[in-house]
C-alpha cells in the first residue's frame, strides 16, 4: 500500500506504456493495468484487503479464494521487477486452494451452512481430492526442483553457500550477523538445510504411516522456513511458505494440538449457559459463529423456554440472556463474557471488558434489538437444508473438476521437470497453456548463492551545482544526502522494503538496463515535485551501484563503482523542470552487469 505510487501507477518507474514494450505486458492478465492513476491502484488494494479478510473470516471462501488468486496474478502481471518466489508461491497456492473445501472449518460458511453428520464424519477424516493432490505436489515441486539446482560444489563439497548468502549485507538480519561470525555453524546449518529440503518432500510422499511422515514434513519444512525468515531479509517468502505446507497438516494434529490448549485453559473458565431466540434467524446465526469462531470454553448455547423466568427476563430487556456461576447478564456482556471464555480471543475479551465500551455496545444492541423483526426476515433462518442436486449432475461436475485440477499439475509438473533435464524440451502447447493458467515456475533460490552485493549510490547535481546522493535522500525520507562512497551502516534499510530490494537487485542486472530509463525518470519527477527551489531541482545523475565481492573466510574485496546509467532532468538547465513534459536522453551507452544473480 505505502508504495503503489511506485509500483502500480503509471508515475511510477513502471508506467503501462512501458510494461507492455519491456515485460511484454500486453499478453498479461492484471486488473491494475485497467486504469494507471494512483487512486484507481488504491482502490484494487483496498479490495485486495477486503477479499483477504473475508478469506480470513471465511465468507463465501471459495468466491474470495477465487478474487485472491485473480488479484495475486493481477499483482504480478503489472510489475513482474518487483514479484519474488513469494508471489509464485501464492499464486500456485491460491490456484489449487480453490478447489480445496477452505470453509468447512473455522469459518463463517460453516455458520451459514452447517455440515451435516456424514460430512463431520468425512471431515474428521480429512480430505482426499484431485486438488489436495495438486496442493501436495505442488509443495513438493518446490524443494524437490531446489535440492536439484543445488547440486554444486558450494552447496554439496565446501559447504559454504549459506556463508555466501549470509555475507550479502542487503539479506543479513541480526540472527544472521550472529551466525555470520562462526565458521563450523554455518557449515553445519548449511549441511542441515540440505537434509530438510532433501527429507521433506519424502515424508510428504511416504505412504507408510502417512499422517505421521506427513506432520513430521510439515514440522520440517516450517522450521526451515522460520530458520531462513530469522536469518535472511527474503521478504514474504517463509510466512508463504509456512502457510501452503499448513494445509498438508493432517487435522488429527489441529484436533491434538485443540485439544492440549482445551485442558490446559479449560479448568480455569467458569460455567456459562447462553440462552437465546431460536426463531430469530439472526439469533441462530451469531449462535453458531460463536461456537464456531469464538469456541468459547465451558459454555452451552440453549433456546430459551417457552414460558417462565428466562423467557420474561429476555423480552423485559430485549435480549438473549447468559447465565454464568448464578449470575444472570444481558447485551453486550454476555458476547464479552464469551470472549472471556475463548482461549482464542480471551484478551480481546478483557480488553473490551469495561464500562465505557458496554455503554457504547449496549445503545448499538437496543438500536438492533428495536429492529428485531426487520433484521431477522433480512438474515434467514440458518440453511439446514442442502439444495437437492442430481446424483449425474454432481459425478460429472466432480470428474470435470478433478480432471482440469490434474491436467493443471500435470504440466505444472512438466514445467518443472523440463526446467531442470536440459534434454527434454516443452511441446509448444505446454508453454502456452502453463503461461495462459500462471503455472510457469521456477524454484532456483541461491542456487548457487551470489558471491557479490553492493549497494546504491545516485550522484545527482543539482540546479547550484551541488553534488548530493539522491538515493540517501530517499531512504533516509530526506534526513541525509550527504554523498558517500562508504557502505551504508545498515545495507538492508539502503533497500527500504522488500520489494524494493527486489526490484533495485533486478535492475541491477543488465538483462533488465531497459528498466533504468524509466526509473531514472521517476526519480527526476518525485525529487522536482518535492522541491520547490529551483535552486534544488534536480539536473543530472548517476545511478552507481557499488559492487563489493565475497571471498572464503571473510575475505571482501574492495567496492567497484559500476555506473549503471545516467540521466539529464532538463534539456535547460536553468529552465528548470517541467514534470509534465519531462525531457530525458537515451541511454549513454549500455551499462556494466552488476550482478550475475539469477531471477529467484
Amino acid at each position: 500500500m505505502p508504495y503503489a505510487y511506485e509500483f502500480f501507477s503509471d508515475l511510477g518507474f513502471l508506467p503501462r506504456m512501458a510494461m507492455v514494450d519491456l515485460t511484454g505486458g500486453a499478453h498479461t492478465f492484471s486488473i491494475m493495468a485497467a486504469n494507471g492513476q494512483l487512486w484507481f491502484q488504491y482502490l484494487v488494494l483496498v479490495v485486495a484487503f477486503v477479499v483477504g479478510l473475508l478469506l480470513m473470516v471465511g465468507w463465501r471462501t471459495r468466491l474470495m479464494t477465487i478474487l485472491g488468486f485473480l488479484l495475486v496474478i493481477s499483482f504480478d502481471g503489472r510489475n513482474p521487477m518487483v514479484s519474488s518466489g513469494a508471489d509464485l508461491l501464492m499464486r500456485m497456492t491460491f490456484l489449487w486452494a480453490i478447489f480445496l473445501p477452505l470453509g468447512r472449518v473455522f469459518s463463517l460458511d460453516r455458520v451459514i451452512n452447517p455440515l451435516t453428520k456424514t460430512e463431520l464424519e468425512s471431515l474428521a477424516r480429512g480430505h482426499f481430492s484431485a486438488a489436495s493432490i495438486a496442493m501436495l505436489v505442488q509443495v513438493c515441486l518446490v524443494y524437490i526442483s531446489t535440492v536439484y539446482h543445488k547440486d554444486q560444489p558450494v552447496w554439496r563439497e565446501e559447504f559454504t553457500a549459506l556463508y555466501y548468502a549470509l555475507a550479502l549485507d542487503d539479506f543479513r538480519l541480526p540472527l544472521g550477523d550472529i551466525i555470520f561470525r562462526h565458521w563450523d555453524l554455518m557449515r553445519g546449518l548449511n549441511i542441515l538445510t540440505l537434509i530438510f529440503e532433501f527429507t521433506a518432500p519424502l515424508l510428504l510422499l511416504c505412504p507408510f504411516f502417512n499422517r505421521i511422515t506427513r506432520m513430521l514434513g510439515v514440522l520440517v519444512l516450517w522450521s526451515l522456513h522460520l530458520g531462513f525468515g530469522s536469518m535472511l531479509w527474503v521478504g514474504m517468502f517463509p510466512f508463504i511458505g509456512i502457510t501452503s505446507a499448513a494445509a498438508l497438516m493432517p487435522a488429527r494434529f489441529y484436533t491434538f494440538i485443540g485439544g492440549i490448549l482445551t485442558n490446559i485453559f479449560t479448568p480455569s473458565y467458569q460455567q456459562m449457559t447462553v440462552y437465546f431466540d431460536k426463531d430469530c434467524g439472526l439469533c441462530q446465526r451469531f449462535v453458531r459463529f460463536c461456537e464456531h469462531v469464538i469456541f468459547p470454553q465451558n459454555a452451552t448455547f440453549t433456546p430459551l423456554p417457552h414460558t417462565g423466568e428466562l423467557r420474561e427476563l429476555s423480552g423485559s430487556m430485549d435480549s438473549w440472556v447468559g447465565e454464568i456461576d448464578g449470575k444472570i447478564v444481558f447485551r453486550s456482556a454476555v458476547f464479552i463474557k464469551l470472549l472471556r471464555q475463548s482461549c482464542i480471543f480471551k484478551p480481546l475479551g478483557l480488553l473490551l471488558d469495561n464500562k465505557l465500551v458496554k455503554f457504547i455496545s449496549d445503545i448499538i444492541y437496543k438500536i438492533i434489538s428495536k429492529r428485531r423483526l426487520q433484521i431477522c426476515t433480512i438474515a434467514p433462518k440458518v440453511n439446514d437444508k442442502k439444495p437437492f442436486i442430481p446424483r449425474w449432475i454432481r459425478l460429472v461436475g466432480l470428474a470435470i473438476v478433478n480432471i482440469f485440477v490434474l491436467l493443471n499439475i500435470s504440466v505444472a509438473g512438466f514445467w518443472v521437470y523440463e526446467g531442470l533435464v536440459e534434454d527434454v524440451k516443452k511441446p509448444r502447447w505446454v508453454t502456452k497453456y502453463a503461461k495462459n493458467m500462471r503455472l510457469d515456475q521456477s524454484w532456483n533460490m541461491f542456487s548457487p548463492p551470489p558471491k557479490q552485493d553492493g549497494w546504491y549510490i545516485i550522484r545527482a547535481t543539482l540546479n547550484n551545482n551541488t553534488i548530493v546522493d539522491a538515493w540517501r535522500e530517499k531512504w533516509t525520507e530526506g534526513e541525509d544526502m550527504t554523498l558517500s562512497y562508504d557502505k551504508p551502516e545498515s545495507v538492508v534499510r539502503s533497500f527500504i522494503a522488500p520489494r524494493w530490494h527486489k526490484y533495485l537487485r533486478n535492475m541491477a542486472n543488465s538483462k533488465h538496463k531497459a528498466h533504468r530509463l524509466w526509473f531514472g525518470k521517476y526519480m527526476c519527477r518525485q525529487w522536482n515535485e518535492r522541491y520547490d527551489d529551483p535552486a534544488m531541482k534536480l539536473w543530472q545523475f548517476d545511478i552507481l551501484y557499488m559492487q563489493e565481492k565475497t571471498r572464503p573466510y571473510w575475505d571482501y574485496g574492495e567496492p567497484k563503482e559500476i555506473q549503471l546509467s545516467h540521466h539529464e532532468c532538463s534539456s535547460n538547465r536553468t529552465g528548470g523542470y517541467d514534470p509534465g513534459n519531462g525531457v530525458f536522453p537515451e541511454a549513454l551507452g549500455d551499462a556494466e552487469e552488476a550482478t550475475k544473480e539469477e531471477d529467484k
